[in-house]
């Protein structure tokens, strides 16, 4: 109710007295706050409804998941902070659990709603509703790096291998659970796996490598030097090339540059076909 001058005027005409009109100014004044009130009231409660349509839109895709179902001690992070009025904190709301609703005319929709189990959460979408907050609250690095990190790891791996090599980190307690997470998904070879693989390439291309040096120094053929002088001593070289005491005539059917203690690996001189002299 708006008290204006018009009606100021018209009450003092009916002769009403001072305490009469401050009465009525007071019940309006009064009138207008309730109002008001109503007002507010109303609009909260539209609020709260929209919210637990919400919560009941999303319920199926994030569950409540806490440290408190993973670790062991509860952390600073976990424990709710007190008010500033000295009361106990509010416990959080719990998101409802939807059901599928019974068939029109069965006995369970007649009767009651049929118990049934929430949906099952994907691998996928279990390792990224609960490891994100675990793995920040592990580490230094904020929620987006780990977002980041998580979502390499899927797309090199598959997600039943990563959910859990994340669980182990987890359950580790160790300070680098990025690393650890790492190693579980990349184990180093044993050395009985290590015997069982096939040699490399660059294995082989070592092994020749080896093979041609000790060529080089010991010979293709032997290893120890040839008998240049024909000593036939042990110390000199080989007595299987040019054996002490050997007939003067050994080896007589033989060219000169084909008699025994002569140097294998070198090529006999060129010689002309009807020529009777060698050329080197």
């Amino acid at each position: 109710m708006v008290i204006t001058p018009e009606l100021l005027d018209a009450m003092l005409a009916n002769g009403l007295s001072r305490e009469q009109i401050v009465g009525l100014m007071k019940a309006s004044v009064e009138a207008d706050q309730a109002q008001e009130e109503a007002k507010k009231a109303a609009r909260r409660a539209n609020q709260n409804e929209r919210q637990q349509r919400r919560r009941r839109l999303m319920s199926h895709v994030v569950t409540h998941q806490t440290c408190d179902n993973v670790c062991d001690g509860v952390t600073e992070r976990d424990t709710p902070a007190p008010s500033l009025d000295g009361r106990p904190p509010s416990p959080a709301p719990q998101p409802p659990t939807l059901y599928p609703s019974p068939a029109p005319g069965s006995d369970a929709a007649a009767s009651a709603v049929a118990a049934a189990p929430p949906v099952e959460l994907s691998v996928s979408d279990r390792i990224w509703t609960k490891f994100p907050d675990l793995l920040v609250g592990m580490s230094s690095k904020s929620d987006r790096s780990v977002r980041t990190w998580i979502g390499k790891l899927l797309s090199k791996y598959r997600a039943e291998d990563v959910l859990p090599a994340l669980q182990a980190a987890i359950d580790a307690r160790t300070g680098d659970p990025f690393g650890y997470a790492t190693r579980v998904l990349n184990p180093a070879p044993t050395k009985q796996a290590l015997r069982a693989r096939p040699p490399s390439a660059q294995d082989l291309w070592a092994a020749d490598a080896f093979d041609a040096y000790e060529t080089e120094l010991r010979g293709r053929d032997e290893h120890r030097p040839f008998d240049r002088d024909g000593s036939g001593s042990e110390t000199a070289g080989d007595p299987g090339w040019h054996p002490a005491g050997a007939p003067a005539h050994r080896g007589g059917d033989r060219l000169p540059e084909q008699q025994l203690g002569a140097d294998p690996r070198e090529l006999p001189p060129l010689r002309l076909v009807g020529g009777g002299r060698a050329h080197g």
